[in-house]
């Protein structure tokens, strides 16, 4: 490629030859050849501007090409190098939000076995207090029994002619039951019980 100042040294050089042979003549000549070599002079340098012209702008558009073809790569190296970086950031976000789902999973997971499991808890609970309940009627049914047959004498009766023996058994007083800890509770705080 030719440079602007190798260009204007050309076109300063032609110039330079055609006065150069023009001006030892020029002493010689008379005003009519002086003016036709002007003419020829001019012509030949225009032509030679116009050529060199073209050359310029033709260099002035490989230039900028030039110019335009490193830009672009530039540019697409920068992109490239941006896209690299989106796309990394994007995996590290991705990967963080996989992360915090198994964590709320785990543990959405882990509260409905806890729910589970107190739900079995309260259930076991509410049978076992019916069955304290009811082993506390029993007792309160065998002890007004108790009461009731107190009172009474038993007689023996023999099952093989389905007939009383005739003997009499003596009268036993019957022990007292003695309630338990939990049986006093539910008493106490079972107003149905305590009416029965």
């Amino acid at each position: 490629m030719i440079s602007i100042t190798e260009i204007v040294l050309i076109v300063a050089g032609f110039a330079a030859i055609i006065l150069g042979y023009l001006l030892p003549a020029g002493k010689e000549m008379d005003e009519e050849e002086k003016m036709l070599m002007e003419k020829e002079i001019r012509e030949l340098v225009r032509r030679e501007v116009e050529d060199q012209k073209e050359t310029i702008e033709n260099m002035v558009d490989d230039t900028v090409d030039n110019t335009l073809d490193r830009t672009e790569r530039a540019m697409e190296r920068i992109s490239n190098e941006k896209m690299s970086a989106i796309g990394e950031y994007s995996d590290t976000v991705i990967n963080d939000i996989h992360k915090n789902h198994d964590e709320v999973m785990f543990m959405y997971d882990m509260l409905n076995d806890k729910h589970k499991n107190l739900t079995s808890v309260v259930s076991e609970v509410s049978r076992k207090t019916d069955e304290a309940k009811q082993a506390v009627l029993d007792a309160q049914a065998t002890a007004k029994e108790a009461k009731e047959a107190s009172n009474l004498r038993a007689v023996y009766i023999d099952e093989a002619e389905d007939k009383l023996s005739g003997i009499h058994i003596p009268y036993k007083r019957k022990r007292t039951i003695r309630l338990t800890p939990m049986h006093r509770l539910l008493l106490i705080h079972s107003p149905s019980l305590r009416a029965a």
